[in-house]
């Protein structure tokens, strides 16, 4: 964001707009807004910020707040109507604001609603019939949506911890992004992961052939790293045989090459000296 003074810019937990009085405070809005500014600031072409549906979730306890928002929502038009469509049996309230026929807003209670799609005909400013959301609930079959930059829902996340046995939020990383982007859902997920029951022994056997292969990509870039440092360094060339033992040199000599570099460059020596400044040292 853009302050008063034109090189000053300021980031932070709420994005927004003084012209049009658009506010955010979901996270995707700021990451993108804080990347077009450094971008400005770094003198390189971009593309200009783009208001985007925003798609928010508060859970207390058994109760959880959805918010859907376009960007064209204003509080104070005279053309909003609200719909609002409650259940008692569910203790669950939808609430429609539609403006010239247009979903602008949804605001719900312990709702089931799909909100990805409530995010698509927002962004697509599709015209709709009122009576459209009475007879349409738009309940999504994969229960609520948890994490909503990813588009994971709760039943769809429930498989992913059962399929891989997962027991806690860093296991899920490889799988899913979801809880990673803003960090709003992490404790959602949490929550979601320690009360889906998994088998013990087959978690205990996923995780050692999760971290087998994890161990083996590990290497694989080490020594990608050490055939690339024996490249440049043929004089101080390691031997890979031993990969712990490897590392281990690795990182010494990286540190030693480091400081012959900077003494070669100090004393303003053609970098074709530093190979004979190693080799002799």
């Amino acid at each position: 964001m853009q302050s008063s003074d034109s090189n000053i810019y300021a980031v932070g937990e709420a994005a927004q707009l003084s012209e049009s009085g658009f506010i955010t405070g979901h996270v995707k809005s700021c990451i993108d807004q804080s990347d077009i500014a450094v971008a400005t600031i770094l003198e390189q072409s971009t593309e200009p910020f783009i208001r985007e549906v925003s798609i928010d979730a508060l859970k207390v306890g058994s109760f959880m707040l959805n918010d859907v928002t376009s960007p064209s929502y204003d509080s104070k038009s005279i053309s909003n109507e609200t719909i609002l469509i409650t259940s008692k049996k569910e203790n669950r309230i939808d609430q429609y604001i539609v403006n010239e026929d247009k979903l602008v807003r949804f605001i719900g209670m312990n709702t089931n609603i799909d909100l990805l799609r409530l995010s698509q005909m927002m962004q697509k400013q599709e015209l709709v019939d009122p009576s459209y959301f009475y007879q349409n609930r738009l309940v999504s079959e994969r229960g609520p949506l948890i994490c909503s930059c990813e588009g994971s829902y709760e039943l769809d996340l429930i498989d992913m911890i059962k399929e891989n046995a997962v027991t806690s939020f860093p296991e899920l990383k490889p799988f899913t992004k979801a809880g990673r982007v803003c960090g709003r859902c992490k404790m959602m997920i949490s929550d979601l992961i320690s009360q889906t029951p998994v088998d013990p022994m087959e978690a205990k056997r996923l995780k050692e052939e999760r971290q087998k292969k994890e161990k083996e990509a590990e290497y694989a870039k080490i020594q990608a790293r050490i055939q690339k440092y024996n490249t440049l360094h043929p004089h101080n060339e390691i031997n890979t045989d031993n990969l712990e033992s490897a590392l281990e040199v690795f990182d010494k000599n990286r540190e030693f090459n480091k400081w012959v570099s900077m003494l070669t460059a100090d004393l303003k020596l053609h970098p074709e000296y530093e190979p004979l400044g190693i080799y002799h040292l």
